[in-house]
């Protein structure tokens, strides 16, 4: 056992450096500084987070998981199911909390049995005080599974990783807070989950609750799963993995992991995201945690030795500290703004302008009723907006940016950021800015053709092609006729065209129906299907628009990308040349120079300390006689 190990790694050293939220480095830091009263409550509350990690015990984990697995089988067709359940209830009401339940539900189970049983979730609920309506939830499923070709599973099935582990964080951080008297201002959900272990072959506990949380529009802000979270292969690694929807609890579990615990961590890309994937299914915002299967992994899987023997409850601990931690940083987040798509900006541009617009979601617990949003195309002047309006907790807005003017290149990028939300500062700022890549406009002959293939609601669609003076030359739809195709064949004067899809359903063209822009035989300008409600590309007709191209000059890398201190540029020059590389922000100021000077041919190898920078992504420039190469930099 590693018990000893997990008292000595429980005694953590946290310095002050490392309570200075990670996330925060990376705003642009354009605002104005916080007010001291913020700072003062940023400082109680780091108190608070500390206090509570270190009350975390790593042999009350292990005590959790050895009553599990004392059960010897908690297989989800096994007689004892409802005891098992039960006894989950039972330790949470022990520890105080208000609102314990059985939930149950009816589950189908195929997998060669087609049978019906009543399965039983557990949920522990600790209502908010301020923000009862704000849910907050951490979750993993009790049930356990052995291979048939290992064994019976209704007999003997300890599953002390899996998934006695992820339940015993459950209820560890349950205690910790019902022993420290926590007051959330959000409400905080512990769900030990059912019939997870052949989820795929019917139905599940975490299905059930997802869907009955969607029927009731709960406002679920945040989920973690917990899954096989106690088998430490000694690199003390935390696998992450995180939906699309996701990026701002990725940002809080980084803040988290870094100012708290002693963990690595992996981005996972599992087939599966588990329990929680009927909760991404249905919108919901969540990260799903599990130990490091790369490269090995859990020798014990859904055996008979699956037992706590085989686990590292300092380790275990650690993964529930950072539970805990995210619980509690979560519950104080009221500020918390980010953009989370664009619109409306052509795959393709010829005429030099765009009028974007971008979506911003509401994470925290006040609505948004103000801020600023910065916006510039390739390092060009950067423009500014301050917008009012009211995004509530959880809702999306779509916010148009005025027309941005710019100089087309054959790569061409918008960088979009907002700051100074509600006048002050946003609490979790790594999802506070994004780019936005498009091309130049592909080159075409006079004559362009347009197929669409339909799908089963063909009165959702029409589409229009329009000059550089926003004049109507051909459009299409709404359709009658479902599932078929239409073809187009047009002719067009030399200039800059605008052709846009559109779909009122939201959802663009189901497969098989799709569409495809082309000339020729099949020179694709551009193809799509699922494209949401629009979408947009330029095509140039007679090349009006000729972007010159370098001469290349040698080879350029930057190396290692994303760094945490020490770079390295490294070119070659084929003849002597000026030079001069720099590292520009992304509003375009000069933040280092690195070569400014006449170079002699040959290879080049330049060292760069990046230790002063503060994280986030900068633009590598350099001009190497009169060629211009520039690159994306990752501060981490």
């Amino acid at each position: 056992m590693h018990l000893e190990r997990g008292i000595e790694q429980n005694k953590i050293n946290i310095s002050m450096k490392k309570l200075i939220l990670l996330i925060l480095v990376f705003s642009l830091s354009l605002g104005t500084l916080t007010a001291q009263s913020n700072k003062d409550i940023k400082a109680a509350s780091d108190s608070t987070i500390i206090e509570a990690l270190e009350m975390v015990r790593a042999d009350s984990l292990l005590s959790y998981m050895q009553a599990m697995q004392d059960f010897e089988t908690r297989f989800m067709l096994a007689p004892n199911r409802r005891e098992v359940a039960t006894w989950i209830m039972n330790r949470f009401l022990s520890f105080g909390v208000p609102e314990v339940r059985l939930d149950s539900f009816l589950c189908y189970t195929g997998f060669g049995f087609d049978t019906l049983t009543w399965q039983y979730n557990v949920e522990a609920k600790i209502s908010g005080t301020i923000y009862p309506g704000h849910e907050v939830m951490i979750m993993g499923h009790y049930d356990s599974f052995v291979s048939f070709s290992d064994g019976n599973p209704f007999l003997l099935a300890p599953g002390a990783d899996d998934n006695a582990s992820g339940v015993a964080a459950l209820l560890e951080c349950a205690r910790v807070m019902m022993q420290m008297q926590y007051q959330p201002q959000k409400t905080v959900i512990f769900l030990a989950t059912a019939a997870e272990e052949l989820m795929y072959s019917g139905d599940s506990g975490a299905k059930y609750y997802a869907q009955q949380a969607y029927n009731d529009n709960r406002k679920l802000g945040m989920i973690i799963n917990n899954d096989m979270i106690a088998w430490n292969d000694g690199s003390w690694t935390l696998n992450l993995k995180y939906p699309d929807n996701s990026l701002h609890i990725k940002g809080l579990a980084l803040q988290v992991m870094e100012n708290y615990t002693t963990l690595n961590h992996i981005f996972g890309h599992f087939w599966t995201f588990a329990d929680l994937e009927p909760f991404v299914e249905k919108g919901f915002h969540g990260m799903y945690f599990s130990e490091n299967f790369t490269p090995n992994f859990y020798p014990y899987y859904h055996t008979y030795f699956d037992v706590v023997n085989h686990l590292d409850t300092a380790y275990h601990a650690e993964i529930t500290k950072l539970n805990l931690g995210m619980i509690m940083q979560y519950d104080l987040i009221t500020t918390d703004a980010a953009i989370t798509g664009f619109n409306n900006i052509p795959a393709g541009n010829c005429t030099g302008q765009i009028s974007p617009s971008i979506m911003v979601a509401n994470y925290g617990s006040d609505t948004i009723n103000t801020m600023t949003i910065v916006y510039q195309v390739n390092l060009e002047e950067p423009q500014e907006i301050n917008w009012t309006g009211s995004i509530a907790f959880l809702e999306t807005l779509y916010i148009e940016l005025p027309e941005l003017l710019f100089d087309v290149l054959s790569d061409n990028e918008l960088y979009v950021a907002i700051e100074n939300i509600n006048e002050g500062e946003d609490q979790n700022p790594v999802n506070n800015s994004m780019s936005y890549a498009f091309g130049q406009a592909m080159p075409t002959p006079q004559e362009v053709k347009l197929r669409i293939r339909l799908d089963s609601k063909p009165h959702e669609t029409t589409w229009d092609i329009k000059d550089a003076n926003g004049n109507v030359f051909y459009s299409g739809g709404p359709y009658a006729t479902p599932n078929v195709t239409i073809n187009e064949t047009m002719i067009f004067n030399d200039g800059c065209y605008t052709f846009t899809i559109y779909d009122a359903g939201g959802d663009g063209l189901m497969v098989p129906g799709h569409f495809l822009l082309f000339y020729g035989s099949n020179n694709q300008i551009l193809f799509g299907h699922s494209f949401g409600s629009k979408a947009q590309t330029q095509f140039d007709v007679g090349n009006t628009l000729r972007v010159p191209q370098m001469d290349d000059p040698g080879s350029f890398r930057f190396y290692p990308n994303p760094l945490l201190t020490d770079g390295f540029f490294e070119f070659e020059l084929k003849t002597r040349m000026a030079a001069e590389v720099s590292v520009y922000n992304l509003l375009g100021i000069k933040v280092i120079d690195l070569i400014n000077n006449n170079i002699e041919p040959g290879l080049h190898r330049v060292h760069f300390d990046a230790e002063s920078l503060t994280p986030g992504l900068y633009i590598i420039s350099a001009r190497l006689g009169n060629n211009l190469i520039t690159m994306k930099m990752l501060k981490q």
